[in-house]
């Protein structure tokens, strides 16, 4: 089957983004990797009016250390942690980088782990990729952000 009809938008930044998702609020869906709106949509259990593209955002694949912090941004793919990854050229404690490279070896297939994004695990609460679950091992904060501004959301294990 094939999707209802949409209109596709292509922000160039993440204030554009942000703004034609407030504009659209119940109308909008995200696109990121896609593993999970697009077989959705296909079957026509989501018809978004509009799809939000944020692959093109280059400030949401955000793969840093920053003051001893790992800074993971919503568009980083699965396949970034694995061994060959961009994972191997950040300075991280060896067991951290395995233990993030095993997780994310896990998940899927080579084309999911290539195509699916971390802000995508977490929104959908996958139980597959597991992110969640790390997050609050971790003690993770998570940025989350919309057109009013900026919060921060703590996942503490204690």
């Amino acid at each position: 089957m094939y999707p209802a009809s949409f209109r596709y938008h292509r922000p160039s930044g993440l204030h554009d983004a942000l703004e034609l998702l407030s504009r659209h609020r119940a109308d909008a869906a995200v696109l990121a990797g896609g593993q999970s709106l697009v077989p959705r949509m296909n079957l026509r259990q989501a018809t978004p009016k509009n799809i939000v593209d944020l692959n093109r955002i280059a400030e949401l694949s955000k793969l840093a250390v920053a003051d001893d912090v790992l800074e993971i941004g919503a568009m980083v793919r699965h396949q970034s942690f694995c061994h060959e990854g961009a994972i191997g050229v950040l300075s991280l404690p060896s067991n951290l980088a395995e233990l993030l490279g095993r997780m994310a070896g896990a998940i899927g297939n080579l084309p999911v782990r290539l195509r699916g994004t971390i802000g995508g695990s977490l929104a959908n609460a996958s139980p597959k990729a597991q992110w969640a679950l790390l997050s609050f091992l971790l003690d993770a904060d998570i940025m989350i952000e919309n057109a009013g501004g900026r919060a921060a959301s703590a996942i503490r294990n204690s």
